[in-house]
């Protein structure tokens, strides 16, 4: 049987979006090849959810292994991230329109500095 794709992921968490809205997301980790998805939980207040999600990515009990992640990245948008050993990274975001609906749309890398490192605002305060 197939893992969990991106897609696939990022379609289960609108799922999860559509029932509880964009504000009570939490962190979320995939580990397809177990077929598992874990919360974050306990992040401190003073720690941006991104940075709680990629200190779990860096765990070294998850090194080697193939994540979906999904993370609130500002008021009205959560980015999911597939990370693979030897791979970059793939994004897709879940946007909220000025409608209220939710898309899932591919961004300009740019858009995903709180991964790389190449964007000092704090995004999810």
């Amino acid at each position: 049987m197939a893992t969990m794709t991106l897609e696939e992921f990022a379609e289960a968490t609108l799922d999860v979006l559509r029932e509880d809205g964009i504000a009570a997301y939490l962190p979320t980790v995939c580990l397809p090849a177990r077929r598992e998805i874990q919360v974050v939980e306990g992040i401190p207040a003073t720690v941006p959810d991104t940075e709680a999600i990629k200190h779990v990515a860096a765990m070294p009990a998850l090194a080697g292994q193939r994540l979906l992640l999904g993370v609130r990245s500002g008021p009205s948008r959560v980015d999911v991230v597939e990370v693979q050993p030897g791979r970059a990274p793939r994004f897709l975001s879940i946007l909220e329109d000025d409608d209220g609906a939710l898309v899932v749309a591919r961004g300009e890398p740019e858009a995903y500095g709180w991964w790389t490192g190449d964007d000092d605002v704090p995004v999810d305060a």
